[in-house]
């Protein structure tokens, strides 16, 4: 009986890593450049390592495999793309713009914006932010941009005296408040609540690399159950907070704006930002803020 089971682990042994690497999806995976890989586990041990290592390790495959390159445990297969042009073959068309693993995480935070959704709700989401971002809108906020560059430059000053400066916080930051300005049209000051936002973006980015790094955690019943799971409940409760407030804030300024003398209403209708669609029963509201929160969230990696 023993020797039988003996054999069948072999068997399960030496079949599971044949099946990964002869099914379709692996002779394609095949083609492929990419680190060196162990039987079955693949890459997951370059995985399994700190955030610092895995930013320096990407931008070595970037530079040692090229444009297109590959990473795989299990069944698990992911394939970088570093090229603008092949990024672009891609995303101009709709075919393939529906989202998987790592997106998939993204859904308690972003909901079905513009970043995690697909098909006709992704023309949707589109619709909704392009013309907050068309260059005539932007260009009327030249003034924002100097102020906040301004102020970006002061800040590193102050930190002039360091031995190290990190600029990701301060470039975040000084991109929350243009993004906040210009797009969305409503102003935000450095409070308790706006750094309270930053630290939830940076925590729900180590929430995720967390999460992709530990397989066992990838299947969601399993992760449901996970302290990193309840951590990333209350960070994403924080991040939906903040862009409430933005929501609520400009839906405000625009019934005061709607009293406003007629010099005042004719600037509002001038410059036209994201949350200029919010109307004043609130029906968009739920939307918008679908739509604001990838924008708001993800500006620093711009």
């Amino acid at each position: 009986m023993i020797i039988y089971l003996l054999w069948l682990v072999c068997f399960v042994l030496v079949a599971i890593p044949l099946y990964f690497r002869w099914c379709h999806a692996g002779r394609l995976m095949a083609k492929i450049p990419g680190p060196p890989e162990l039987p079955v586990l693949g890459n997951f041990v370059t995985l399994y390592r700190t955030q610092e290592d895995l930013f320096t390790d990407t931008r070595l495959y970037n530079k040692t495999y090229g444009r297109i390159w590959k990473m795989q445990a299990l069944n698990l297969r992911s394939v970088t793309i570093a090229h603008p042009n092949d990024i672009e073959m891609i995303l101009s068309s709709t075919t393939y713009n529906e989202k998987n693993l790592p997106y998939t995480f993204l859904y308690t935070w972003l909901r079905e914006g513009l970043l995690v959704s697909k098909g006709e709700k992704w023309h949707q989401r589109r619709k909704l932010l392009t013309p907050a971002f068309h260059f005539q809108i932007l260009n009327e906020y030249f003034h924002t941009f100097r102020q906040r560059t301004q102020d970006l430059l002061l800040d590193i000053e102050d930190d002039n005296d360091k031995e190290q400066i990190d600029l990701k916080p301060l470039f975040t930051k000084a991109t929350l408040h243009v993004m906040c300005e210009t797009s969305f049209g409503t102003k935000v000051e450095d409070t308790p609540a706006f750094d309270k936002y930053l630290k939830s973006i940076h925590d729900m980015g180590k929430c995720l690399i967390y999460r992709l790094t530990r397989p066992w955690l990838l299947d969601e019943t399993l992760y449901k159950w996970s302290f990193n799971a309840k951590k990333e409940k209350s960070i994403v409760k924080e991040l939906h907070n903040f862009t409430k407030q933005i929501v609520e804030k400009r839906r405000q300024k625009r019934i005061l704006n709607s009293n406003s003398p007629v010099i005042e209403n004719l600037l509002e209708k001038k410059s036209k930002p994201a949350l200029s669609k919010v109307r004043h029963d609130g029906v968009e509201d739920s939307d918008v803020g679908v739509a604001v929160e990838v924008p708001a969230g993800t500006n620093h990696k711009t």
